[in-house]
């Protein structure tokens, strides 16, 4: 997106104006406590990430545009120009060089000169599946006296993008891709190990890179840029902030002979692997069509969200055990993980996953091709009728058919979300799923079996009695729900 592209006005509804002396203060700040120039980049592909964000490039329109906030950072200008310098291509790093060789002084942080010096790389490998498909890559790369790994990883299934850019110390490599194995066999994938030469592991990465940027740019037929560039989240930096130091790092290698290949178009050849596409851990059918495209977020010019209700029923339970949830349609996917928790009065203590037309979400794992779900909302997995199934503790599997009953304007004077209507009390935590809770209820019933003891002291009960699967009590939900909102408005306004 260009310059001329940007929106006047952010319609996230998030943020608002940003006061210069406060972004000048906190690039300050993070100047200040950086020790490693791996961090200073890291920094760089932040600032590049988020002024696509807000309309400009910086690769196309230099450094120039941002010379004036540069010179307030005083003698800190000279790092926020070695960064870019370090990690820019064609105009912005050669105009960030330039105005870095006419300031008086470069600093006194010393990844500054670090930054300068010849980056070596060693340790190339690919793995491969059975048909050559590159599913990994991986290298180690040092400067000075510091060292750090990058392990790429692609996705054979959409044409060899790449999926996910990890930076890691590079001791901790050799773990690292013990876990890669592990996760392959566990998917019953059949793969080799390759050493690959600097030029050719340099080719590999510039067409998986090059795959991803296709798709990214296809994506903004029907999603915001804010969708698209992934900044990260607690789990460490994202994929277009980690980009450009990745990009960097393979312009120090000896560049391939082979051309880049043009991103492949679909040919009618394309559609029995189209009809293939499918997640075994998610429980697709072979022969399920590749998930759609997520369409766009709400935006704030759009209005306010609608309400949906809920119909949500644990598979698998007789008598039927369900819970009827009114929640807005622009609530995330991890937010209403939390909503369907208290509801069933679950613990969290497990991992989950929401399937969906348009792909799995749960905790981001380009393995088993589930998306961040911090990143989608209701309405842009469901619509009216809509059925979504959300799978809590893989263990026990406790899967929740979600089904969209109605969708309406909220109540002026309601809070959501809300808790209306529901049957039955949820099983315990850990119980061995559906089977296991049935031989619970059973061993409960009979307080002469050996077991029966041992059953109490595990839930914590005096007597069986105290325990009623029969027990629905919506006011306690509804309590409990609203001090989630309460503790999330909270966090909101610190």
């Amino acid at each position: 997106m260009s310059s001329a592209e940007a929106p006047t006005e952010c319609e996230c509804g998030e943020c608002g104006d940003v006061d210069p002396e406060t972004a000048r203060q906190d690039i300050l700040h993070a100047l200040e406590h950086f020790i490693d120039p791996v961090e200073a980049e890291l920094f760089g592909g932040m600032l590049l990430a988020t002024t696509r964000l807000a309309g400009d490039d910086l690769e196309e329109t230099g450094i120039t545009p941002m010379l004036p906030a540069l010179l307030a950072l005083g003698e800190n200008a000279s790092a926020v120009l070695a960064v870019l310098a370090s990690l820019g291509t064609g105009r912005l790093g050669q105009e960030a060089a330039a105005e870095l060789d006419r300031l008086p002084t470069r600093g006194s942080a010393p990844w500054i000169e670090e930054l300068a010096q010849p980056v070596t790389a060693r340790d190339f490998l690919a793995m491969t599946e059975s048909d050559d498909e590159t599913f990994v890559l991986s290298a180690c790369f040092d400067r000075a006296d510091r060292s750090h790994a990058i392990i790429l990883l692609v996705e054979p299934d959409h044409c060899g993008a790449a999926a996910s850019i990890n930076l890691i110390d590079s001791h901790h490599l050799p773990a690292a891709l013990d876990e890669v194995r592990q996760h392959a066999c566990e998917a019953g994938l059949t793969f080799h190990e390759t050493p690959l030469s600097p030029a050719e592991f340099r080719w590999r990465a510039e067409v998986a890179l090059d795959r991803r940027a296709t798709h990214d740019r296809e994506d903004l037929d029907t999603a915001d840029l804010a969708d698209i560039i992934d900044l990260g989240d607690e789990d460490g930096p994202g994929y277009h902030i980690v980009l450009p130091l990745l990009q960097a790092r393979l312009r120090t290698l000896p560049k391939s002979p082979k051309p880049i290949p043009a991103h492949p178009q679909s040919s009618p050849d394309d559609l029995l692997d189209m009809l293939r596409q499918f997640t075994t851990a998610a429980g697709r059918p072979l022969g399920s069509p590749r998930p759609r495209k997520l369409p766009a977020k709400r935006k704030t010019r759009d209005g306010r969200a609608p309400i949906y209700r809920l119909r949500v029923d644990l598979r698998g339970a007789k008598p039927p055990i369900w819970r009827r949830l009114e929640v807005p349609g622009d609530i995330p996917l991890n937010e209403l993980h939390d909503v369907l928790q208290v509801a069933f009065e679950w613990d969290d203590d497990h991992l989950h996953v929401f399937e969906t037309d348009f792909g799995d979400f749960g905790e981001p794992d380009p393995e088993l091709g589930r998306r961040a779900e911090t990143k989608a909302t209701l309405e842009q997995v469901a619509s009216g009728g809509a059925k979504l199934v959300y799978t809590y503790d893989f263990g026990d599997d406790w899967e929740h058919t979600i089904l969209v009953e109605h969708i309406g304007p909220a109540e002026a004077t309601a809070e959501y979300p809300r808790c209306t209507g529901g049957r039955r009390a949820a099983p315990p935590e850990d119980c061995g799923g559906i089977w296991g809770y049935e031989n619970l209820l059973a061993t409960l019933a009979d307080p002469s079996g050996q077991e029966h003891e041992d059953l109490l002291e595990w839930l914590g009960l005096d007597a069986a009695d105290d325990f009623d699967p029969a027990q629905f009590d919506k006011n306690a939900i509804n309590s409990a729900l609203a001090r989630m909102r309460g503790a999330r408005n909270t966090r909101k306004r610190r």
